[in-house]
């Protein structure tokens, strides 16, 4: 029952669109409010498949759901306070940076107790935010 309760307030909090979005860069738009989800739901499964299969971190997938939804929660206050630019070549790399890094923690702050190597953790990190991206530049490309 509280898996439930947890997956109900998780899916809850990702369509409060002002407050979750995917990353620092992304600007609100009504364009881009479909995709919010998805980030969510990319980076949930990436960060699951590569702390259980490529790095040995033994995580539930309902616990990978909490940390990954922190993370895009923080990384997501974090970004109201930075502006968005139309075009947004140099911000980009600057908002990837941040999202890496605050994601990066978050996630060791879920692993504080447990024997993880911290290098594991920000190179999980690197990778859900890079396919995040792309994904999200993808979607600047198409919908422009």
């Amino acid at each position: 029952m509280r898996n439930k309760l947890t997956l109900i307030l998780l899916a809850a909090l990702s369509f409060i669109i002002p407050t979750v979005r995917a990353d620092i860069i992304m600007p609100f738009s009504y364009v881009t409010t479909p995709f919010y989800p998805l980030f969510l739901i990319v980076e949930l499964i990436l960060f699951w498949l590569l702390a259980n299969k490529v790095f040995s971190i033994k995580i539930g997938f309902w616990k990978s759901l909490l940390i990954v939804a922190v993370a895009n929660i923080v990384t997501s206050l974090i970004g109201t306070f930075i502006p968005s630019y139309r075009d947004f070549t140099g911000p980009i790399l600057i908002a990837f940076i941040l999202s890496v890094i605050v994601e990066f923690i978050v996630f060791l702050l879920f692993f504080i107790k447990k024997d993880v190597k911290r290098i594991n953790l920000f190179w999980i990190s690197g990778i859900v935010n890079i396919v995040s991206y792309l994904i999200l530049s993808a979607i600047f490309l198409i919908f422009g």
